[in-house]
């Protein structure tokens, strides 16, 4: 709005706008199950030691056994056939999958958590007490998600109340999209879903357009798996900004902190300490991860060897 003031800016978790003025989910998890995918390998190179949920040979047989769990919280089939247990199932279904979001977001700290929740899961299905796994499950993660005010102010104000009174049965593609993109795709709309009831509008809604000639080139930063704000965003708004670079981290987790790159931070400082942009050397390989694993190659060439580039 204002680019002759801008300074020294670094752009991290960049989110589309016209995604985030459209719906706010769109252009947001579709590296999600890479990280997922991404614990499957690491657990396996970490061990039984270190991972409990270890199995098998082959990281494909650790996922393999987080699938047949997975499976059984059919929180629709159980509502639908009337389970004794569905209301049971689908509180376990919605508290995992927050769960699993939020390794996703930290999964530097948080992937050493994962093992003992999913085996004590498992223990909970097969003795069928699934309730006290959902309260020990919320204990680790959190009660399930609430709608601040304020955040609700801000992003249905912006859409211009596009979605107030809207239906459950309005959302389904927008929800089946989601879905498509990752296993735990429709989570990321509870925020969204608080406008269905949100009628306070805004005064002014700025809508664009995204881009400028900034006084100071702007350094955007992605990881190659972030949770909710995808590389994919700064790939399509760096251009629209005059002299911006991207510098590319590859980890995972929701924006540079998250990865605890050296590289990446190195490059960060010197820009705002020199103005030195990364130019051509605008890559950072993956550092240790979860675990304390240094894995070769990249997350990508990872997954794809380990053939978990899609977990449907």
């Amino acid at each position: 709005m204002f680019p002759e003031r801008v300074g020294n800016v670094v752009l991290d978790g960049v989110v589309s706008p016209e995604g985030f003025l459209t719906n706010y989910t769109s252009a947001s998890v579709n590296h999600l199950d890479g990280i997922i995918a991404s614990f499957f390998i690491y657990c396996h190179e970490a061990g039984q030691s270190e991972c409990p949920y270890y199995t098998g040979s082959t990281p494909g047989d650790i996922h393999d056994r987080f699938n047949r769990s997975f499976a059984q919280l059919d929180a629709r089939k159980a509502e639908a056939e009337g389970w004794s247990n569905a209301t049971d199932i689908e509180a376990a279904l919605l508290i995992l999958k927050i769960g699993l979001l939020a390794v996703a977001d930290t999964p530097l700290s948080l992937f050493s958590v994962l093992p003992e929740v999913l085996l004590d899961l498992e223990s909970a299905i097969y003795t069928q007490d699934i309730s006290t796994w959902v309260e020990q499950a919320t204990e680790v993660f959190g009660a399930t998600y609430e709608n601040p005010e304020w955040s609700l102010g801000v992003l249905c104000s912006d859409q211009d109340n596009a979605w107030y009174n809207k239906t459950l049965e309005d959302l389904r593609p927008q929800l089946e999209e989601l879905e498509s993109q990752s296993i735990l795709g429709e989570i990321w709309s509870r925020t969204m879903l608080g406008c269905l009831g949100w009628s306070i509008k805004a005064t002014e809604i700025f809508s664009g357009p995204f881009g400028g000639d900034t006084a100071t080139p702007i350094l955007f930063v992605s990881n190659t798996y972030d949770p909710v704000t995808p590389i994919d965003n700064s790939i399509s708004s760096a251009p629209n900004y005059k002299n911006a670079e991207i510098l590319t981290i590859d980890g995972m987790g929701h924006t540079t902190s998250a990865t605890a790159n050296l590289c990446g931070y190195a490059k960060v400082a010197a820009y705002f300490q020199t103005n030195q942009m990364p130019g051509n050397d605008s890559f950072c390989p993956l550092e240790t991860g979860p675990f304390g694993i240094i894995l070769n190659g990249t997350l990508t060439e990872n997954i794809m060897q380990a053939g978990l580039s899609d977990l449907h």
